[in-house]
């Protein structure tokens, strides 16, 4: 439970560095592990938790679309 909460602090610190502009690709990979600690995250409530992943993931595939990154 500790470590979904320190990636969550991680993320969003990295994201005060990353933009969506300067380092797209960085931005989304951070932007979906965010997502990912978010959907999986115990602590609060579960229902805005899922919320938060959904508009996290959403924004994230604004830029990590199948043109830029056809792999992922």
């Amino acid at each position: 439970m500790e470590n979904i909460e320190l990636a969550i602090e991680i993320c969003q610190q990295v994201l005060e560095v990353q933009t969506s502009q300067a380092t797209p690709i960085q931005w989304a990979n951070t932007m979906m592990n965010l997502a990912t600690a978010y959907a999986n995250r115990v602590r609060g409530d579960h229902a805005e938790n899922l919320k938060r992943a959904i508009e996290t993931y959403q924004r994230a595939l604004q830029v990590q679309t199948r043109q830029v990154m056809p792999v992922q």
